[in-house]
Formats: C-alpha cells, structure tokens, sequence
C-alpha cells in the first residue's frame, strides 16, 4: 500500500511537471544582484516584443532551440449576456500550445497570423465555459467579451484541474499581440519561454541564450545580468529529491513494521513450542533427529509469514488501488513491488523463526516427554 501511494504521487506530480512543458526554458527580468544596481529601478527592465523577435532570430537547423514564444498575464471581466465572471487572462504565442503541451476538447487554437493580426479570437478554460455557457453547452464559435472587448471563442482547453493555489482552468487564452494591445494595455512580457531539441542541448542552450541578452542589454563582463534562465529540469531535480525522501521515509516506516511483525511471528513460535513440548519430546523418543524438528518448526514459521504476505499483497493492492482512486492518481502497484514484499514475507519467517525452531530441537526427549 505505501509504494502503490508513493507511486501514485510520483506519478501525479511528473504529470503536472509534464503539463508545464518539456525541455523548456524561461527567460524573465529580475533586479540585479550587486548592490548598486539593486538600488535604482531602472535596472529592472522588461522583454518587449522586439526581444521575441531577436530570439525568433536565433532559430536555425544548428541551433539547440525549437520553438520559442511569449507569455503575458492579467486579469479581466469575461461576460456573455447576463452572465459574468473575473477571471485570469493570458496572452501568449501561437507557439503556446506544442510548448505547454496543451489540449483542446473542442475547436482549435490560434495561429501566428492571427496573432500578428491582433484578432480577437480566445481559447476557453472548463471553468470559464462554465461560468459563461453552463454544462452541456458548447461555445466553439460564440461571442464573449473580455473587459467589454468582443471576442469569438475558437477553442475549449481540456480541463486540468485546481490545485492548493488556483484553478488551472479558470483562465482566457488570447494572441499575444491582441491582449498586449486589445485588453490589458501593456508593452512589456512577462517572460519568454524557448524548448530545446534534447535534453542533452538544454545546458548549452542556456548559455546560447544568457550570451545573447547579456550583448543585446549591454551587461557589462563581470557584472550580474538583469534577467535569469530557468529551466525545469532545476525543478525537476527538486521534486525527485522531496520523492526520493518520502520515498527513505516510507521504508523506513515498513521496515518498522516488518521487525515488529517479526517479533510477533517470534512470539507466537515460542508459545507454540511451549505448547507443543510433549509432541516434540515424542517425536524425539521415536527417532527424529534435533534436525527434523528444527526443520518442522522452520517451515511453520516461514509458512505463516508467507500466508500472511498473500494476504498482505492483496489487501496492500485494493487499498493502494481504493486511495489512488480517491486521490485522482493514476499508478499500479509495481510487479518488483510485490515480489520483494513476497521475499522479505520468507526472509522475517526464516530469520524470526530460526531462535523458536532451535528452542525445540535442542529440548531433551526426557525433558520434553515430563513436561507439563
């Protein structure tokens, strides 16, 4: 049951790492670190669209970089007749969908000309569906307005769920060039984002890009860059850390409760020796030797513990099985699972039957045969 849940949650978090994008880079300005440039505001200096056509520039067949684009966020009123709601806008490249992975239920998403064009064409979240059209309704080709803004819905995003900090659905995707100049009435990106070919090109890529900015924003050799490259597999790396953690703290959990099973298995061998003393003291009188007897009370022990390991595998599966269900995870139990909890069922047998099984050979038939 704990490796199905910690498989579970592995699971879940590398889908949500996969909805983010693969192999995918994001440039953003930040304030200087140094001390002098920190001071003053005008060091913190936003992308403009012109920064995202250099870097279009950089794409080429021996270039690391893929596809590159642009995200802008904010907020606004979408309404459709009496219905209204406030929700997340976001303005982004056409690029948007191959790098952020992401799917439509209906309809399809916007191309780099209409986003040049500036046209007034929204992508839909599930929750802005709902709020504006309700269920059962579909919203490919109607007109909603953004901020009093008329605007033709073209697509449904597949539903992605909330988390702890917001709902990933309540959101409006929009062409980049239309929420810059359209809706919010903003010049600047909130960052690029670049995916890279390979996984092995995502390091050289970064300095491709850091090499590039620094020359563009003038930085000069020995000072801090006022913007940063980020990539996922640093979050990536993070998140298997925290797994590999929970994942020590789980065993060490089972290994707990593996010794005081075996500690149980143990006591329950010595009291049946105890009360299996005048059979032992028989069997000796009629010829069995200290070794079919420790033999005897050996495979007992091993077989309890593997009856029990059955029995523990199949109620571990339903309740791995019930609680990934619950939890919305999709993971099994892993076959290497099961076996090394089969094995270890034989191992406490062996190791926590052996002191009870070595009690009773070496009881004296004499003994044995007066005990009462």
């Amino acid at each position: 049951a704990m490796v199905g849940i910690g498989q579970g949650a592995k699971s879940a978090i590398e889908g949500q790492l996969s909805s983010l994008g693969t192999n995918m880079l994001t440039i953003s300005a930040t304030y200087s670190r140094s001390g002098a440039n920190r001071a003053s505001d005008r060091n913190f200096r936003r992308f403009k669209l012109e920064d995202l056509e250099a870097l279009q520039r950089l794409q080429s067949h021996e270039s690391p970089i893929q596809d590159v684009g642009a995200v802008l966020y904010g907020n606004g009123l979408v309404s459709r007749e009496a219905r209204n709601a406030n929700t997340r806008v976001l303005g982004a490249s056409a690029t948007y969908q191959t790098m952020q992975n992401a799917t439509l239920t209906a309809g399809h998403f916007f191309n780099e000309e209409q986003d040049l064009r500036r046209e007034r064409v929204a992508v839909l979240g599930q929750t802005v569906v709902r709020n504006l059209y309700g269920e059962d309704f579909n919203p490919i080709g109607s007109i909603m307005k953004i901020n009093r803004v008329e605007f033709r819905v073209i697509g449904v995003l597949t539903s992605k769920g909330g988390n702890t900090f917001q709902d990933a659905d309540d959101q409006v995707i929009v062409p980049l060039r239309t929420a810059m100049f359209r809706v919010l009435g903003r010049q600047n990106l909130d960052s690029l984002n670049v995916t890279i070919k390979t996984d092995n090109q995502i390091e050289r890529a970064t300095r491709e890009i850091e090499t590039f900015f620094r020359g563009r924003r003038d930085i000069p050799p020995g000072t801090d860059s006022d913007f940063e490259v980020r990539s996922l597999n640093e979050i990536r790396e993070t998140v298997n850390k925290s797994t590999a953690a929970i994942s020590a703290l789980l065993a060490a959990i089972a290994s707990i409760s593996l010794l005081v099973g075996g500690i149980g298995i143990m006591n329950v061998m010595l009291v049946s020796v105890k009360e299996r003393t005048k059979e032992i003291g028989l069997r000796k009188a009629l010829g069995a030797r200290k070794r079919d007897v420790l033999v005897q009370f050996l495979v007992e022990s091993i077989l309890i513990c593997l009856l029990g390991g059955a029995i523990g595998l199949s109620l571990g599966y339903g309740l791995s099985t019930l609680l990934t269900l619950a939890l919305g995870w999709n993971a099994g139990l892993p076959v290497t699972a099961a076996i090394q909890a089969f094995c270890f069922s034989f191992v406490v047998g062996l190791v926590f039957g052996l002191w009870p099984a070595k009690q009773a050979s070496d009881l004296s038939p004499i003994e044995a045969l007066r005990y009462e």
